[in-house]
């Protein structure tokens, strides 16, 4: 009986403590996610194609220390460096991109998918005027 007690104990003190250390938060699976060099496939600013304005259709979202974000040069902006993170509003998390590209500002829905063809992650971007078809490039 006292060997129970001890089990019992264990169960109750220990079992959260490994229960919240092996679990991360939404908003760390969505960064984990993000973070990487990305491929753009498709983008649409205002409706209209977009793909043709960037001198470059890489993103590359990095995390060292400090969210960074690298939006390549377009016809109107030169390259250009910004934050983003991850947000939760209404239990939904969103990707926010600031940046002095003020094209690719903005709260933006992700809906991830795996291209089973391509051997890779996607993601949809989409905020109030951008709309982005994205792979992830393997690490």
């Amino acid at each position: 009986m006292r060997k129970n007690k001890k089990q019992l104990l264990f169960l109750h003190l220990i079992f959260p403590i490994l229960l919240m250390v092996g679990c991360k938060s939404s908003e760390d699976y969505y960064l984990d996610k993000i973070k990487g060099t990305w491929e753009i496939n498709e983008i649409y600013y205002n409706q209209k194609p977009y793909n043709d304005s960037l001198s470059l259709n890489v993103l590359f979202f990095e995390d060292e220390k400090f969210p960074v974000l690298t939006i390549p040069k377009t016809s109107e902006f030169e390259r250009a460096t910004g934050i983003w993170g991850i947000e939760t509003i209404d239990n939904v998390q969103y990707l926010r991109i600031e940046t002095k590209n003020h094209r690719f500002n903005g709260l933006y829905r992700m809906n991830f998918f795996d291209n089973k063809k391509r051997g890779l992650l996607g993601v949809d971007l989409e905020s109030d005027s951008m709309k982005m078809k994205a792979y992830k490039f393997p690490r």
